[in-house]
């Protein structure tokens, strides 16, 4: 009698292991859980980013880019992969001087460990400069060694904050004047 009541729980565990299974493989599906991953995530997170991505060989050419950097410098993924950085340099008079300038901090970068928060002004492909303030990390060989294989850009548009910051020192001018006038006005007032 003991052998049954033994083998008639293990049916309804087994029972109870494949309904569960039935379960999560239902959930699994319908909720599309197997698409979750690492990759996926990363990719998601890249083409939400609202700071501009751009990823660079050791040799300064444009690797990736993400769909920010596209629309904050007004280029395609097309038109700037395969390009050197210098390419968001400006498009008239200093170009060589510019290019040259910004490959040369880029070289920079590889030689140190990484840049946090330094201000640039690019380039977008219409001529027009953007205030940026880049974060830039060095990526290295996988095999562990120092030699360093390209760059990661985080690229912040900053133009509305230098437009704040410009006309907070046009305001404060302009009080400072005004505080003036009041100040010579009541001594001429209190001469009088």
């Amino acid at each position: 009698m003991p052998c049954t009541c033994v083998r008639s729980a293990r049916r309804v565990r087994r029972m109870q292991e494949l309904g569960f299974s039935v379960l999560a493989a239902r959930a699994i599906w319908r909720y599309r859980l197997t698409d979750l991953t690492p990759a996926f995530a990363a990719a998601t997170i890249v083409d939400t980013m609202n700071d501009a991505l751009i990823v660079c060989d050791d040799d300064g050419v444009i690797r990736f880019v993400n769909s920010a950097a596209c629309a904050m410098f007004q280029f395609t993924q097309r038109d700037l992969v395969g390009q050197p950085i210098g390419r968001l340099a400006p498009p008239s008079a200093g170009l060589a001087q510019h290019q040259g300038a910004l490959r040369e901090r880029l070289r920079a970068v590889l030689q140190s460990a990484a840049m946090q928060d330094q201000e640039m002004v690019l380039w977008t492909r219409e001529g027009e400069p953007v205030d940026v303030s880049l974060s830039v990390a060095r990526l290295q060989q996988k095999d562990g060694t120092q030699a360093p294989m390209g760059t990661v850009t985080i690229a912040r548009d900053i133009r509305e904050r230098k437009r704040a910051e410009k006309n907070e020192q046009q305001l404060a001018a302009a009080a400072a004047a005004a505080s003036a006038a009041v100040k010579r006005r009541a001594e001429e007032l209190t001469h009088a």
